[in-house]
């Protein structure tokens, strides 16, 4: 299966997620801890299912630690949604497959423009 996962740094994410016209769905994550790995098969596995839908990413924060500052995260995993470049909403913690598609699917629906 051909992965659709775009994995972000400081230096692109502005160009990434910023100045995205449309849905982007960013993982800050650390390699080193268990959650952030779950979460990370979660992303993966439902990445093909939303990819005309929803720019699916994944950001080190011990890579990136500008962006994950800018963004107040202090705790991963952390998912933030963006919508045109604006952040929309985010969770933290680990949530599971079922819990994440309901959740985008909902959030789509609730904000359409």
């Amino acid at each position: 299966m051909k992965r659709v996962t775009l994995h972000l740094s400081d230096l692109s994410f502005g160009s990434v997620v910023l100045a995205s016209k449309g849905w982007v769905l960013v993982d800050f994550y650390s390699a080193p801890m268990s959650d952030c790995q779950r979460q990370g098969v979660v992303i993966e596995d439902l990445a093909p299912r939303y990819q005309k839908k929803v720019l699916i990413a994944k950001l080190d924060i011990d890579k990136s630690p500008g962006i994950t500052s800018r963004y107040r995260v202090t705790s991963v995993p952390t998912l933030i949604l963006f919508k045109d470049g604006e952040e929309v909403d985010r969770i933290s913690g680990f949530v599971s497959e079922e819990e994440l598609s309901s959740y985008l699917d909902q959030k789509i629906k609730e904000i359409k423009k």
